[in-house]
């Protein structure tokens, strides 16, 4: 399959923990690492009147047509198979755990998913 993007722009690995259900009162996780992705950082103020909020914003990109082998499935048809990223879900990157804040998925061709854009923070 062709790249939508080249390898040397997405030096990183990372690894998306995807929660799944309860099995006997223990909440289960599947573990799925995703190479050649490209995390960025991105720091923002918002200053109002009453107070400055500051943001740092932490930005994955996946390109789904190199992923190794594993197969991307929207969130809302996931049942354990392949990985997904929704709202809620943790990436670990470089041994920091971020929170999956918004995904959005690029289908520049129309037809499939062909680049996840995750946008995470850092887990408090």
């Amino acid at each position: 399959m062709r790249h939508i993007t080249p390898r040397f722009l997405r030096p990183h690995a990372i690894t998306i923990v995807n929660a799944l259900s309860e099995v006997d009162n223990v909440m289960q996780y599947k573990e799925t690492i995703i190479s050649h992705t490209k995390v960025e950082m991105k720091k923002y103020s918002r200053i109002q009147k009453t107070d400055t909020e500051n943001n740092d914003d932490i930005l994955v990109v996946i390109d789904l047509n190199d992923c190794d082998n594993h197969r991307y499935v929207p969130g809302h048809l996931y049942e354990g198979e392949g990985f997904t990223a929704r709202k809620g879900d943790e990436v670990i990157f470089n041994g920091e755990k971020l929170n999956v804040q918004s995904v959005l998925e690029v289908n520049p061709f129309g037809i499939d998913v062909q680049i996840l854009e995750l946008t995470c923070q850092r887990s408090a």
